[in-house]
């Protein structure tokens, strides 16, 4: 799991998820750990739902892609 995915743009992690180098489950993990280092000093979140969160990235990952975008992270743009 890559430790410094926040520093990627949205169009790194979404190419990353498409060639299935990332998933989904391992990106929200990622993030998870990135907001219980910094939020307990920044105060940011209201509520974070980690359980919920990691629930439905292994729901995206079980899907197979069928050609279909699973949302803005799922659907690598061209420029």
């Amino acid at each position: 799991m890559p430790s410094d995915l926040h520093y990627l743009s949205l169009d790194e992690v979404a190419r990353r998820l498409k060639a299935r180098k990332l998933s989904s489950v391992e990106a929200t993990r990622a993030i998870l750990d990135r907001i219980e280092t910094l939020d307990p000093r920044l105060k940011s979140y209201a509520t974070v739902t980690p359980e919920r969160a990691l629930q439905d990235a292994a729901r995206l990952d079980a899907r197979p892609l069928a050609g279909k975008s699973r949302g803005k992270l799922h659907a690598c743009r061209s420029r």
